[in-house]
């Protein structure tokens, strides 16, 4: 529609009709073609759109009207010499016209309108920095696809997120639309057609390193708190239930963790899981001295899913990696192995999944992405009719979500105030960049046809010197077990009180050596301390009562032993023990990095807003907006 055009083919934007020679542009999407061109304007013509100073110089906002609807890189220097100097501009003057008519920068603010689109509450907060610079740009709530792709009409880029549609078709409206940039601000382009997209002369820029941090930290997260079954812990706590069965997880330290794929964030997620005291092992095509440093040892994917305790996916989505996680690579792993995939949801055979789950081989599976996201992810369904949810079901993931060791968060992991943060800002740089016409850093390019490096294969590293760490243990006894100088008296009895079903099977092997003794499932306290009857020893638990009333009764019925199951003994009476003559022997340090390891746990649940994944994702309910925690 018109002559003046920049190097990327952008059509300027044009100015509503001008109220009077002060008037300013007004913003909106509606376009008509430009009053002139370089080779019709004369300085007469432009006075008229400028207000001049008592000084003769032009102020900004006058430059900016002129901006509006004349395209900078049509002007040549014998043009805007021409037009200088018709206008009798001071020298100060010139200086600033010269930069206004040759600043990408300062054109980008007028030139560019983005349509960005999948803009939920939050997106429309944390991008407002990005539209406060290309004036114009405006939100989209609905995801892109073919349906919503003409809803870019006036825009001449569209900003999209990770699970927006961009085939050739949807690429083929934008086109006849005017648009010519695609911005992701994500670091995934799995869902675009870069080969259709070259064709049609569209570039497309993504944020490749958000914060490999807060996706990192997503992982271990879900790992920590699917082990310690906080999210398990939680409901039950709200539904008044405060039992331990069911709760118990394991030791971190001394543990195997495998990270596959070993690349920034792979790299991160292995150095917090190393915190822990957990041995390491990788794997990945491209080895990398990070790895080694941290201990690590790279080798076959199939040996690190026979040693690895907890296996954290952190691979690219391509050919050679899809479905990587199915039967085969499951029946191949340690049973009880918890999994967690923050990478993509096609790395993972759902139908694989859900049978190593079943069979108890894959003891817990974290997930923050899953293979048919797009049509779940980011979406309330919980005050849709049942029709229109019913459009939407997927009976495999209404399955997966219903495992009580399955945590599911709705592609999440990059949501922290440092990650949108960088997003916006490395968004604005694109943009910036595509308009000055100059180098795009961060251009995504359909790949060569000779395949992705990713198929060769992996190159098995030689085991590094042990570098366990130590965990140093101040104001703090240690425990040294000595040998048994001779076997248990199987006739003595011993009344173990507060023995719920998981208490039982975890004192097993004492009663094993003391065979007449007898599970107590109430808690100790006056009312029931007699059912010790007939016991030498009783065995407590740290909310059992050991007061001098109870050490009285036990004392009547023969007791002369004490026996802690926990470290603390704030509930025992040791002054009266003593004088009525029972011996009483806890367990001081039973794992300080069990406790230590909760708490870390709790911490990073709460910071991710785990428990509340839990609860929205039982309620079909996607959105992001409320989840947003900060890098640790």
């Amino acid at each position: 529609q018109t002559e003046g055009r920049d190097r990327n083919g952008l059509q300027p934007p044009s100015p509503e009709p001008h109220q009077g020679p002060s008037a300013t542009p007004q913003s909106g999407l509606c376009r008509s073609a430009p009053l002139a061109s370089a080779d019709t304007m004369d300085g007469s013509s432009v006075m008229k759109l400028l207000e001049a100073s008592p000084d003769g110089t032009m102020h900004m906002k006058e430059l900016e009207s002129v901006l509006e609807y004349l395209s900078p890189g049509e002007w040549t220097n014998g043009k805007f010499e021409k037009l200088v100097a018709s206008l009798g501009m001071d020298k100060a003057g010139r200086v600033n016209v010269a930069k206004l008519f040759s600043s990408g920068a300062a054109a980008a603010d007028v030139k560019l309108k983005v349509a960005i689109y999948s803009a939920a509450e939050y997106v429309r907060e944390f991008m407002q920095p990005f539209v406060d610079k290309f004036p114009g740009s405006f939100f989209i709530e609905e995801d892109l696809g073919l349906r919503t792709a003409p809803l870019c009409t006036g825009a001449n880029a569209a900003c999209v997120f990770v699970n927006d549609e961009v085939p050739r078709e949807v690429l083929q409206i934008l086109k006849a639309n005017g648009i010519k940039l695609i911005l992701l601000r994500c670091a995934g382009f799995d869902r675009v057609d870069l080969q259709a997209a070259e064709e049609m002369g569209m570039k497309v820029l993504r944020v490749p390193a958000y914060s490999p941090f807060a996706v990192a930290e997503q992982a271990v997260s879900l790992a920590v708190t699917l082990n310690r079954r906080l999210h398990i812990a939680r409901s039950r706590v709200r539904n008044g239930n405060y039992e331990l069965s069911g709760l118990v997880g394991m030791d971190l330290k001394g543990k195997t963790i495998g990270i596959l794929g070993t690349g920034k964030i792979g790299q991160i997620a292995a150095k917090i899981f190393t915190g822990f005291g957990m041995k390491l092992v990788a794997y990945d095509v491209f080895q990398n001295d990070v790895i080694k440093d941290l201990g690590g040892t790279y080798m076959s994917k199939d040996e690190v899913y026979a040693q690895a305790d907890i296996i954290s996916l952190h691979v690219p989505l391509l050919p050679t990696t899809a479905k990587m996680i199915n039967r085969e690579a499951i029946a191949k792993m340690k049973p009880g192995v918890i999994l967690v995939n923050v990478s993509r949801g096609g790395l993972v055979d759902t139908d694989a999944l859900i049978e190593g789950l079943s069979k108890g081989v894959i003891r817990a599976c974290g997930l923050d992405v899953y293979d048919n996201e797009g049509a779940i992810f980011f979406k309330d369904f919980s005050n849709m009719s049942d029709v229109t949810r019913m459009q939407h079901w997927d009976s495999k993931f209404a399955l997966l979500r219903s495992f009580p060791n399955v945590l599911i968060s709705p592609h999440c992991a990059f949501l922290t105030h440092d990650a949108l943060h960088n997003i916006v800002t490395t968004t604005i740089q694109n943009a910036e960049e595509f308009v000055e016409g100059g180098k795009l850093t961060n251009e995504v390019k359909a790949p060569p046809a000779s395949g992705d490096p990713a198929a060769a294969p992996a190159k098995p590293a030689a085991p590094p010197a042990d570098a366990e760490p130590e965990l140093v243990r101040k104001h703090m006894s240690s425990v040294e077990l000595a040998p048994a100088t001779k076997p248990p008296n199987p006739d003595v009895k011993v009344a173990i009180f507060s023995a719920s079903q998981y208490v039982r099977n975890q004192m097993e092997s004492m009663v094993e050596q003391f065979p007449k003794s007898s599970f107590v499932e109430a808690r100790c306290h006056v009312s029931t301390a007699h059912l010790c009857a007939g016991s030498q020893a009783v065995c407590l638990f740290v909310n059992d009562d050991g007061d001098r009333e109870v050490l009285q009764i036990f004392k009547e019925q023969g007791v002369k032993l004490l026996l802690l199951r926990c470290a603390g003994f704030d509930r025992v009476d040791l002054a009266a023990a003593e004088e009525l003559g029972i011996k009483v022997a806890r367990v001081p340090a039973y794992s300080p990095y069990a406790v230590a390891e909760h708490a870390v746990s709790l911490c990073m649940c709460l910071n991710r807003r785990l428990h509340r994944c839990h609860t929205r994702v039982n309620e079909s309910i996607f959105v992001l907006s409320g989840l947003v925690g900060m890098d640790l």
